[in-house]
């Protein structure tokens, strides 16, 4: 996981340098209402505009990231210089739950607050099949929510149909 410091507005942007050289990149998106004088356009934005993950090592990525000044990794907090890490299989939930049309927000680990949390359950259809997730329900909200969390990192909030959630 690395952290890039470059404007969002940049011409080149370290997410697209890092394509052209052939790694696999992700950053999870959302879709923003822009208004111009003109017209009323959908686009998509990133919704952490600082962090990019990177299907690689660190091994890998260090002399790219010792070569470019706007690019750093990310350290799991309380370890001295350990780059933080995802697991293949945390990052490709978080990447079907944030691609899908499911897909509502996203909140950091620390806004969950403990009476929030709930029963895990598996989806059974829909574009989020075969995931087990956390249900979480929000006051006065008419449709359950679901947690989807990469450790320690980022949580997904989607929602999801009662017809696909399995509670066995």
């Amino acid at each position: 996981m690395l952290r890039d410091l470059k404007r969002p507005n940049a011409k080149y942007l370290n997410s697209q340098m890092l394509r052209d050289k052939g790694f696999e990149v992700f950053m999870p998106m959302k879709r923003v209402q822009a208004n111009t004088p003109k017209e009323e356009l959908t686009v998509e934005v990133p919704i952490l505009p600082s962090v990019i993950f990177v299907h690689s090592s660190e091994e890998v990525l260090y002399p790219i990231i010792a070569a470019t000044n706007t690019l750093q990794f990310y350290f799991v907090p309380g370890a001295f210089q350990k780059a933080m890490t995802v697991r293949d299989e945390d990052m490709n939930s978080f990447i079907r739950a944030t691609t899908s049309d499911a897909f509502i927000q996203s909140i950091a680990p620390e806004e969950i607050k403990p009476h929030m949390l709930g029963r895990k359950v598996l989806v059974k259809g829909g574009p989020l099949d075969g995931l087990e997730v956390t249900l979480l329900k929000v006051r006065g909200a008419k449709k359950k929510r679901a947690i989807i969390e990469i450790p320690n990192l980022v949580v997904a909030v989607v929602r999801i149909d009662y017809d696909f959630l399995s509670l066995g």
